[in-house]
């Protein structure tokens, strides 16, 4: 899976002027522990700096898009160093919705369900958990924002973002 990312995230660069003002430039994302430790493989989780919507390779289940929220600061469409991340995988251009939150082979697209596929992954790329619950997207446009609620191994996590399109 590291390449999948490092791959998504080297095809895309920073959106430009274009984008709705309602959206914040480097994107945005929050996550807490509802109940739980707070805490994946060890480490606290959801200190997002930054959240993009990004175009995928055909390696991701034939997902089109990902919503990435990144626990490391850096450019738009540049892996992170460290922290972990979130990746949320979707296999249509985003649509304000519900959507299950599925592991990575519970989904295939296309598909007709209202379905994402998400993954908690490591700054080296290795995979640690794939969440399930559920997301909602409240708009599309210059940016995709959202909210979500994921059980990560027993901890839930709720959240939201504001993830910047990147070109």
């Amino acid at each position: 899976m590291r390449i999948a990312v490092v791959l998504v995230l080297a095809l895309a660069a920073c959106g430009g002027d274009d984008a709705d003002s309602s959206c914040d430039p480097d994107g945005h994302a929050q996550a807490s522990a509802g109940s739980g430790s707070g805490q994946v493989g060890g480490a606290p989780f959801g200190d997002f700096q930054r959240a993009a919507v990004l175009l995928t390779p055909p390696t991701l289940g034939g997902a089109q898009l990902a919503i990435v929220l990144d626990e490391s600061t850096g450019s738009c469409g540049q892996p992170g160093t460290s922290g972990r991340r979130l990746v949320f995988a979707l296999c249509d251009t985003p649509a304000a919705g519900d959507f299950e939150v599925v592991a990575p082979g519970a989904l295939v697209c296309p598909t007709d369900a209202p379905r994402v596929s998400a993954l908690i992954e490591d700054s080296d790329g290795t995979d640690l958990l794939a969440p399930t619950g559920t997301m909602t997207i409240t708009y599309a446009g210059g940016c995709v924002a959202g909210t979500f609620e994921i059980d990560v191994g027993g901890t839930m996590f709720d959240g939201d973002f504001d993830a910047t399109v990147c070109d």
